[in-house]
């Protein structure tokens, strides 16, 4: 029900595509979540990629970093038409989530194991992954034990997590409505919980560097708004061509990946 990943890519193009190809097949028998999938024609989210998106209403709440005041210039000489939001504190009900995602985490990855991930593997559930960790030298599982020791019921997580979806989809439906905006932008996650919470999507695109913390912004919008939030993240990377590719990786990484290359 919370925080499923989608793309994560070096464009959004690129992310388009492979959203387009995860999508394509709709609705799966497996996965009650699927049932209500809805995407453009074909889900091709490529070919609603744009430069310029004229009268497309963005609300922000007030932010005065350098940072963002140029990404709201940036949206604005697209023809984006910005919208000033006073922050709301109800928006803070996604805090609900985080007590019961280490219930639901512990019934998806185990049933997902007994019964889609096939045979062969070295671990059957969760215990096991934390059993196996050990003895190859991981110490850092303080999250995996704390969601072991839930019950890790699916019932119990299905049942547990509604109330919150709704209450998140309430709120952010609210939002874009009384507002009449078809997504928030943010620099940073500002929103990614209440997204999270909703079960709607955010996309975040690389945005510059403060020093060297690379930032990034995102857009947040309604259910289904996939291919809107894709197209508006596309105008602002092309405009601004933000991402700088990282010139350094933390050493035993780099030694690993490449082989002391």
């Amino acid at each position: 029900n919370f925080d499923v990943p989608g793309p994560m890519t070096r464009n959004v193009a690129d992310a388009a595509a492979l959203l387009g190809a995860m999508a394509a097949g709709g609705p799966d028998d497996r996965d009650a979540a699927t049932a209500e999938s809805r995407g453009p024609p074909g889900y091709d989210y490529v070919a609603g990629l744009a430069t310029r998106r004229d009268g497309v209403r963005l609300g922000y709440e007030p932010d005065s970093s350098a940072r963002f005041q140029q990404a709201l210039t940036n949206l604005s000489s697209l023809g984006f038409e910005l919208v000033p939001i006073e922050p709301d504190d109800t928006q803070q009900v996604s805090i609900l989530e985080i007590g019961l995602v280490f219930n639901e985490f512990k019934a998806g990855l185990n049933d997902y194991l007994a019964n889609v991930a096939g045979p062969g593997l070295p671990v059957q559930d969760l215990t096991g992954i934390i059993l196996y960790n050990h003895e190859h030298g991981v110490t850092e599982q303080e999250q995996l034990i704390a969601s072991d020791l839930t019950p890790g019921l699916i019932p119990l997580a299905d049942a547990t997590a509604l109330p919150v979806v709704l209450a998140a989809r309430n709120r952010a439906d609210a939002m874009f409505a009384d507002n009449e905006i078809a997504a928030m932008v943010a620099l940073g996650g500002d929103h990614v919980s209440l997204g999270a919470a909703a079960g709607y999507p955010t996309v975040a695109v690389p945005a510059g560097y403060e020093g060297d913390s690379p930032q990034g912004l995102t857009f947040f919008g309604p259910a289904f708004s996939e291919a809107a939030l894709l197209s508006y993240a596309y105008a602002y990377e092309q405009a601004t061509m933000a991402r700088v590719p990282p010139t350094v990786l933390e050493g035993a990484f780099a030694a690993a990946a490449c082989g002391g290359i």
